[in-house]
């Protein structure tokens, strides 16, 4: 990135030039396994895109539209590339969340359950933490309305006494513990804050910190926003104000939504 201030209005044209660049890769990949690697970038693009739109004049349609194409960009992805193969496997790992939790912002349970349903149902070791694979896991049960204890044993004994504020909020959430669960989420929210400063840290600096979606998932928290929306499904009291969580966003209301780029889908 250049030396340019961080702003909405200048970070987005970039974000736009880099998803020109990748759908011209993506078009020319369709059927292939080497299209996932473009695709998970791709959604990370949109996601940023949809921020910088919000941050920079508050369009809340725009900012659902553009999230929106992450999730059906994965969906995408499941249903033209064939399952299997050595290069393949990875790209179903169901740690990678991103698009699921966009599409939980977004209020569209149906394309969410979709995402973890085509997911890979095993742990990929060596692709993926164990971890971060339960998180996964935890999602998929929790938009299944399926009860996420045993997921929750398993996470922990992964984690080797180690600290996970996602499970934290996960138990929270599924226990629809009100009190314990603003708790939980607020404690998330400033571990990944602190994550992100430790990161822009000129005694520890991180090369992530200069990809473009890096600062934009510091103004809004889709994390915080999808454990939101999952809060509200199910009954658990959440009317309380978090950081990075703008209320504009926290009630997912957006015009009929209409494609705008590849792949150009649209909800079923």
């Amino acid at each position: 990135m250049s030396s340019d201030p961080i702003t909405p209005d200048t970070l987005g044209p970039k974000i736009v030039s880099y998803l020109d660049f990748l759908v011209e890769r993506a078009e020319a990949l369709e059927g292939q396994a080497a299209l996932g690697p473009v695709i998970e970038d791709m959604c990370d693009h949109y996601r940023a895109l949809a921020i910088c739109l919000f941050a920079d004049d508050g369009n809340t349609d725009d900012f659902f539209h553009w999230l929106l194409h992450a999730p059906l960009a994965r969906k995408h992805y499941f249903e033209t590339v064939p399952a299997g193969g050595p290069d393949e496997a990875r790209n179903r790992r169901a740690s990678f969340v991103g698009p699921v939790l966009d599409a939980i912002v977004c209020r569209q349970w149906k394309l969410a359950e979709t995402l973890t349903a085509a997911a890979a149902p095993a742990w990929l070791e060596g692709e993926e933490y164990e971890e971060d694979y339960c998180w996964g896991v935890f999602l998929r049960l929790a938009l299944g309305n399926a009860s996420p204890s045993e997921i929750f044993a398993r996470w922990r004994k992964a984690l080797e006494g180690g600290q996970d504020r996602r499970l934290d909020v996960a138990v929270a959430l599924a226990a629809k513990d009100a009190p314990e669960f603003e708790e939980a989420l607020r404690a998330l929210l400033r571990a990944n804050e602190a994550r992100a400063r430790n990161m822009t840290d000129p005694g520890t600096p991180s090369i992530l910190a200069s990809d473009y979606p890096f600062t934009p998932n510091r103004w809004v928290s889709i994390e915080g926003l999808a454990f939101l929306s999952l809060a509200d499904r199910n009954g658990v009291a959440a009317a309380f104000e978090l950081p990075g969580c703008p209320a504009d966003l926290r009630s997912a209301t957006y015009a009929p939504f209409q494609p705008r780029a590849y792949p150009n889908l649209g909800l079923d």
